[in-house]
């Protein structure tokens, strides 16, 4: 019987605390196991309400942070309808 696993990480799970950055160790780590859970025949779900704070990331940008999309632009979270 195959299971669905849904996966939450949030912002302080992607990031490094001291400086905002990116934990890509962290990441990487992540992806190895939840794709080793697939290759086991799980259907993986990954969700993240981080990713706000790895689009934001300082190193990203040098004078200031992108112009947030137009309304139109942007899609809600899976799950609402609004």
């Amino acid at each position: 019987m195959t299971q669905t696993l849904v996966v939450k990480i949030g912002t302080s799970s992607l990031t490094q605390p001291e400086t905002g950055l990116l934990a890509l160790s962290t990441i990487a780590s992540l992806v190895e196991t939840l794709s080793g859970l697939h290759q086991q025949g799980h259907r993986v779900v990954l969700v993240s309400s981080g990713g706000g704070g790895g689009w934001l990331c300082p190193a990203w940008f040098k004078r200031s942070p992108p112009a947030p999309l137009p309304s139109s632009k942007q899609l809600p979270p899976l799950g609402r309808d609004d």
